[in-house]
């Protein structure tokens, strides 16, 4: 009777194979549906499934399982952090994944819960389960394929689609950079000044409302508070990034590039290239790692400056504050007359209680006490404490380097604009994006020192407390400080300058949300930053 146990033991294992193949291909589709999934893309999947269950071997069947399960896991993870699948905002994932640093990598994967990590490791063993005991099957050709087909054509829907939009975005930038590097602005310095220093700071994930609550404290920002009250700074309230990711709005507040213009790349050159054909020294500093031009838009442009640094590999940390040193040294040096800096702040990128020290810990409880569990991620009150000291400290380092500019001898001039905002559950589920005005409407100001203002027009403190109120883009930047610092060049963009009195705000602003572009209007409002529940 020996000869019997053997086989008997292995279709006992083949069936509790295809039992743990069908209850975990339904369980997935039933969890997407949940999400993201639609029945007809469902029902590919269930009839995909079947096919390959009756048709195919068990490695067919275990690779189908593992695939499906990955998709589905992937979109239910973006679903739950960014309120939409891969489907909708694929291009959007892939542009922001080519071009994201180390640093923002690792801290991803800390975004990535306890029961995430769970989930796959269970599809992995049940895959492994399917193809170690289910059944083998040969010549059974024309099922399998037109299994296959079917699991391609709902996989083809659900991923494919915006990966071949990327990759056709992609073909295309040969013929931009063609343009690019031809590009001049034909810039020249009419100011008359003689020594002149300018910096642009771009801040990062600093909203509106959370900034100007927070970053003008007595306590923690003394500089830019006395400047507020003297009227050496002023604060525009009613300002929008176009995009909800840094390399997306970089290049619209540093270039002509237009919202609607769905390239990340830019077939012209920046403001700073602008600078220099005026006659001035540029630097970039920032935490990012230089690379090739055509590896990403943002640093595409920071190249264009006569010196690229990266703070951290002078300072070792990727703090804002060391880049203080390297700012000092190029203040003092007096061999160039004309400077402008471009400074790119790490400032409250998320994970947000990584931003600050421990005595910047001002708002409790925040993630920085409290372990970030998968029960604690979802608290909406640790998320905007921890976000609130993020802010408090990002605004520590911008009045450090403020007090830098306002003790300069000769003229000097400093502006401040997030590349984009952050949702804090606004639209009462995503940390992050969403489809709410809090992850657009950016902080931002500017701010100059006595001998810059005394050789500035008597009329532009005016013209800055009439229009700091008014709607604006990002896309007004370059041109208001072009015009700010006395350059000039040849086919200047009427109405943008919002230092001018007749300047006109925008009557319509555009931005681009996880699913395309829409009017910023028809955004959710932001809540109230006391706001204790999602």
């Amino acid at each position: 009777m020996e000869f019997l146990k053997k086989p008997m033991k292995t279709d006992l294992y083949a069936a509790s194979a295809g039992v743990l193949y069908f209850c975990a291909l339904i369980m997935l589709v039933e969890w997407a549906r949940g999400f993201y999934m639609d029945s007809f893309a469902a029902a590919f999947i269930l009839v995909s499934g079947c096919i390959l269950r009756f048709c195919a071997g068990r490695l067919l069947q275990a690779v189908y399982l593992f695939v499906i399960g990955c998709s589905v896991l992937f979109q239910n993870h973006l679903v739950l952090n960014y309120s939409y699948p891969f489907a909708k905002i694929g291009r959007e994932i892939l542009v922001i994944a080519s071009e994201t640093t180390s640093l923002e990598f690792k801290t991803y994967l800390q975004i990535i819960s306890g029961k995430e990590y769970t989930d796959f490791a269970c599809l992995l063993l049940s895959a492994f389960f399917v193809y170690r005991f289910g059944q083998k099957r040969r010549n059974m050709k024309l099922p399998i394929f037109l299994g296959l087909f079917l699991a391609l054509f709902a996989l083809w829907n659900d991923i494919g689609a915006p990966v071949y939009a990327f990759q056709k975005e992609m073909s295309q930038n040969a013929r931009i950079f063609e343009s690019y590097k031809e590009f001049a602005f034909g810039a020249e310095d009419i100011s008359g000044q003689e020594e002149a220093t300018y910096i642009i700071v771009i801040g990062e994930t600093h909203r509106h409302d959370y900034f100007e609550k927070y970053a003008y404290s007595e306590k923690y920002s003394p500089n830019l508070h006395a400047a507020l009250k003297r009227g050496d700074l002023y604060p525009f309230t009613n300002v929008t990034s176009g995009y909800y990711y840094t390399t997306g709005s970089v290049p619209l507040m540093l270039t002509r590039k237009p919202v609607e213009c769905e390239t990340r790349f830019y077939e012209e050159k920046s403001i700073i290239s602008a600078f220099k054909e005026a006659g001035y020294a540029t630097w970039t500093i920032s935490y990012t790692k230089k690379t090739q031009p055509e590896d990403d838009a943002m640093n595409l442009i920071f190249l264009e400056a006569d010196e690229y640094i990266n703070h951290y590999d002078f300072s070792g940390t990727f703090d804002d504050a060391g880049m203080l040193p390297i700012i000092e040294n190029i203040l003092s040096d007096k061999s160039k007359k004309k400077k402008l800096i471009v400074i790119k702040m790490i400032g409250a990128h998320y994970l947000y209680e990584e931003r600050y020290p421990k005595e910047f810990e001002l708002h409790k409880p925040s993630y920085k006490s409290v372990p970030n569990s998968d029960e604690a991620a979802k608290d909406p009150l640790l998320l905007k404490n921890s976000y609130k000291n993020a802010v408090i400290y990002s605004a520590a380092f911008i009045d450090r380097l403020a007090c830098l500019v306002y003790g300069q001898e000769t003229p000097a001039f400093m502006s401040f604009m997030s590349d984009h905002g952050t949702c804090l559950y606004d639209d009462g589920m995503s940390k992050f994006v969403g489809r709410a005005k809090g992850a657009y409407h950016i902080a931002f100001f500017l701010t100059g020192n006595k001998a810059w203002f005394d050789a500035a027009s008597p009329k532009l403190r005016y013209n800055f407390a009439l229009n700091k109120d008014k709607s604006i883009t990002q896309e007004y930047f370059l041109e208001t400080y072009l015009s700010l610092a006395g350059v000039k060049y040849s086919d200047p963009r009427p109405g943008l300058d919002i230092s001018d009195s007749s300047f006109e705000p925008a009557t319509e602003r555009k931005v681009w949300t996880p699913i395309g572009l829409e009017p910023y209007d028809d955004l959710m409002p932001e809540r109230p930053i006391e706001d204790k529940k999602p």
